[in-house]
């Protein structure tokens, strides 16, 4: 359901923050109980397989991003009803949350993901900054190693000239660091044929 109804908020932003903050805690206490990391070896009962399965088909990672995209658009001089605490912390609540999602993302949702949030960097310094971010925090581990393959994320990141804003060419390597625990893991081989690219590890970790 969404949190709007036009340009009037439902529920207020301490309300928002706290039912973000929420799920997001259930959400993490449903990835550490019943998600199986993909370093190790083990099956999910068929009935939990089924609940994580619906509950997949329910959540919307689209809903909090355009949440956040609305907030950073809205000048605080139009409307000043609100202070800028409370706005900061509802942003921080919705990216957490974001973040939290991703993990429920197989990688044809992942790949939908990253195509629309990297059509917006386009080296305006703050919303580049701001989709980047997104999309660090949001990227499916399955789609990480065919954005290393693809050159997607070296792409990503030259949207900014190198050295211009340092935290741009930092966080980067968040993603990096990903695909080296998937290395470690042993989970490349799988990601990439996932992704139609079969036995092309090699290239991969060159490309890397």
């Amino acid at each position: 359901t969404s949190l709007t109804d036009g340009a009037v908020a439902l529920y207020t932003y301490s309300l928002r923050s706290k039912l973000a903050a929420q799920l997001r805690s259930w959400l993490r206490q449903v990835i550490e109980d019943h998600l199986t990391p993909f370093w190790q070896e083990g099956q999910t009962e068929e009935n939990v397989a089924q609940q994580i399965a619906r509950l997949k088909a329910e959540l919307d990672i689209r809903l909090p991003i355009k949440l956040v995209v609305e907030e950073m658009r809205c000048s605080p001089r139009v409307d000043c009803s609100v202070g800028s605490s409370k706005r900061r912390n509802f942003v921080e609540h919705m990216v957490n949350l974001s973040a939290s999602m991703c993990y429920f993302l197989d990688f044809a949702a992942g790949e939908k993901l990253c195509e629309a949030l990297s059509k917006k960097l386009d080296g305006t310094h703050t919303y580049t900054m701001l989709f980047a971010r997104l999309l660090v925090l949001t990227t499916p581990l399955p789609c990480v190693p065919q954005l290393v393959l693809g050159g997607q994320l070296w792409t990503w990141w030259s949207a900014m000239p190198e050295g211009l804003v340092p935290k741009f060419d930092l966080m980067w390597f968040a993603l990096l660091a990903r695909y080296a625990e998937m290395r470690w893991g042993c989970a490349v081989t799988d990601a990439l044929a996932a992704s139609g690219s079969a036995g092309r590890d090699a290239d991969c970790h060159k490309a890397s």
